[in-house]
């Protein structure tokens, strides 16, 4: 495989850069195929700073490096190495299956981990699997682990996703999950930011509302966030959750008294914000999409995700670039931003070199074999978004 070469960006392109291409280096992606299509290849050679890969794009592990070098080729012609993201948690929510090790869902691993004489260690090991095979094939990011705590038997999302019902279980096995992909080379993404545990709706199809009182969030939601921000975790994911008394008004991905006075403030977070799919019903039934893109920049989202529709991402560069140029948005809040990547794609951007004996060999099997059995139920993250 022809190697990529490795460029990186510095913040200072932000003072001559065109907004369109400062744009495009604050989207997160994806595309329908298991090869690049000349319309994503077009956008990535536009600047898109980041890809998201679904089961859609995987046939195999080499297809798969095979894909993700021409993601990276497609953007490096014009000096912008895009960084590949996936979900691949384990359990139910794993893009990658076939040629890949069967990571047990969160809940095997917590269960596991209470019996273990260092659940820590146990997680770490986990994490270390998870980052080695997506290294493997190329990918940069992983949207993982999650870190809200399953504190509502009705979740409809949530639920086996999480690593249990105690924060500060969550807390420990979280971060020792992120240690673990970190450890591999692989940028790691703490979700959904403040917590998604206890609700009863699901974001993909509903807008969530949470009415604890910051008390209980602090004693229960933030517990794994506050530890994964002391622990360095790269990135985290904002939910398309209203937080009543954070914000009655506005989910947290455009909150900005969730992402800079909670998250960025008390928190002190300075890693990389990335929302959730916009394209979610929790945004697209409830906000207009010019705005709610331009909002979640606002609020101190860095990357703006918009998972399936090409006419919607390249009309998020145009809104975000009209709002540079306005204003409304100015270049030294997106130089904030800017400087959250490159540190990012500096840390974990890579070439794409396959590695197909790190894949789903015995010690991997072993290793969840002592955690839990494979999990084959529906993946409740599967959805196309609804007409609105």
């Amino acid at each position: 495989m022809t190697a990529t070469r490795r460029i990186f960006r510095t913040v200072s392109d932000v003072s001559t850069d065109t907004p369109e291409r400062l744009a495009a280096r604050m989207l997160c992606v994806g595309f329908e195929g298991h090869t690049l299509p000349e319309t994503a290849r077009s956008l990535y050679a536009d600047g898109i700073g980041f890809a998201v890969l679904f089961a859609r794009n995987v046939e195999s592990p080499k297809q798969l490096a095979d894909l993700n070098e021409s993601i990276k080729a497609a953007g490096n012609d014009h000096g912008a190495l895009p960084l590949i993201c996936v979900d691949q948690e384990g359990g139910r929510v794993r893009r990658l299956r076939d040629g890949f090790t069967a990571i047990p869902s969160m809940r095997d691993l917590g269960q596991a981990a209470a019996s273990s004489k260092d659940p820590a260690a146990l997680a770490r090991s986990v994490g270390n699997v998870l980052g080695t095979e997506l290294r493997a094939v190329g990918i940069d990011i992983g949207f993982a682990p999650v870190l809200d705590v399953d504190t509502n038997p009705d979740n409809p999302v949530i639920a086996d996703r999480s690593l249990g019902r105690d924060p500060a279980t969550v807390a420990t096995l979280g971060c020792a999950l992120i240690e673990g992909i970190q450890s591999a080379g692989v940028g790691a993404c703490g979700k959904h930011f403040p917590g998604h545990g206890d609700t009863s709706q699901d974001s993909h199809h509903h807008l969530p509302r949470l009415d604890h009182t910051l008390a209980r969030l602090r004693e229960v939601e933030l517990v794994p966030f506050i530890a994964a921000a002391k622990v360095g975790v790269a990135a985290m994911m904002s939910s398309h959750i209203v937080f009543s008394p954070l914000d009655a008004d506005h989910p947290a991905s455009l909150s900005a008294r969730v992402l800079e006075t909670l998250l960025r403030g008390e928190l002190k977070f300075d890693g990389v914000v990335f929302t959730d799919d916009m394209e979610m019903s929790a945004i697209a039934k409830f906000y207009d999409f010019d705005d709610a893109v331009v909002r979640a920049i606002e609020a101190g989202a860095d990357v703006v995700t918009i998972c399936h529709t090409l006419s919607k991402q390249r009309r998020a560069i145009e809104v975000i670039a009209g709002a540079i140029k306005s204003g409304r948005l100015s270049r030294e809040r997106i130089a904030k931003s800017i400087a959250r990547i490159d540190c990012l794609a500096t840390r974990f951007g890579r070439a794409v070199t396959f590695e197909p004996m790190s894949l789903n060999h015995a010690g991997h099997r072993d290793l969840m074999a002592r955690v839990g059995s494979d999990s084959r139920g529906d993946d409740p993250t599967r959805y196309r978004p609804e007409p609105v």
